[in-house]
């Protein structure tokens, strides 16, 4: 699995911006086929959404609940796509 011991670099990806370096290498190797990267990798974009998303709906008045349907959302999706990815 990938370690956290070094620091954080981040890296511009086109079309997505700007993610840490952990992030983009969690993806790779899920994408491979390592289920520990891929747990990992949706463990970090877990805590990343749900902060994200319910930051975007408070603002608009709208709870917490629907913001964890938000990352469940996102997470099966990211999931579904890195399985066909890797098949």
């Amino acid at each position: 699995m990938i370690g956290d011991s070094s620091p954080m670099q981040r890296i511009a990806v086109p079309m997505i911006g700007v993610v840490s370096s952990t992030l983009l290498t969690l993806t790779m190797a899920s994408l491979e086929g390592d289920a520990t990267a891929h747990r990992a990798l949706l463990q970090r974009l877990r805590r990343r959404l749900r902060a994200y998303y319910k930051g975007r709906l408070a603002r608009i008045e709208r709870n917490a609940t629907e913001a964890e349907d938000l990352v469940q959302e996102a997470l099966i999706a990211i999931h579904i796509h890195v399985n066909l990815g890797a098949a």
